[in-house]
């Protein structure tokens, strides 16, 4: 089933972030989706793609995915859309690297990694699931601005890695049918973490 949905409150489903202007006369103080709809003539657009599945004869499971279609114009300003897919995601492979090392995903056919997205958080959990004490989980806030991602670590349980709790790190993002491929380079120096910065690239695909 799809549903084709608008809202006549945006910043309801989405947030940018708080925003603060003042020009012309006119001050602005609050949501940044607030001052694209006040301002831009923001609006919001949307597909619901829900898949009800009976998985026994007492039990059905129901998936809901759904893609956010932001757009602004003003004509002295010009016109800008930001596109988005919520849902839930697997890693399907991934390669970091630094200046003398190269990681791979998955190393064996046991390493999972889940990736889970809504409308303010993400959350992922990794695991060798032929071991109960080899895993690594993380989530918190994030921000969307086009194809620039941030997260911002708010949880991050990964042995040896507890400082990450409390940073940001910026990526490209880009959804190509069921696939979301994550990019860039982890800041690693600028943010105190290591000597050097480490090149990301990571597929996941969709879960239904």
């Amino acid at each position: 089933m799809i549903l084709n949905f608008g809202a006549g409150n945006p910043s309801d489903f989405i947030t940018g972030g708080y925003f603060k202007a003042k020009s012309m006369g006119e001050s602005f103080d609050g949501e940044y989706v607030d001052f694209c709809v006040q301002s831009l003539n923001g609006k919001l657009e949307g597909k619901m793609n829900i898949v009800v599945m009976a998985v026994s004869e007492n039990q059905t499971k129901v998936t809901v995915n759904a893609r956010y279609v932001f757009t602004t114009h003003r004509p002295d300003v010009g016109s800008n859309t930001w596109v988005f897919n919520s849902g839930n995601w697997e890693m399907i492979s991934a390669k970091w690297t630094s200046p003398d090392t190269t990681y791979l995903f998955p190393i064996t056919d046991h390493d999972r990694q889940i990736k889970m997205i809504s409308r303010t958080h993400f959350v992922w959990i990794s695991q060798d699931t032929s071991r109960k004490d080899v895993y690594g989980f993380g989530g918190g806030k994030y921000t969307l601005d086009g194809d620039k991602y941030t997260e911002h670590l708010e949880i991050w349980v990964v042995p040896g890695y507890m400082e990450w709790i409390g940073k940001s790190f910026t990526f490209t993002m880009k959804v190509e049918g069921d696939a979301l491929i994550q990019s860039g380079t982890t800041a690693l120096k600028k943010l105190g973490l290591a000597d050097y910065d480490m090149e990301t690239y990571e597929v996941y695909k969709r879960l239904d």
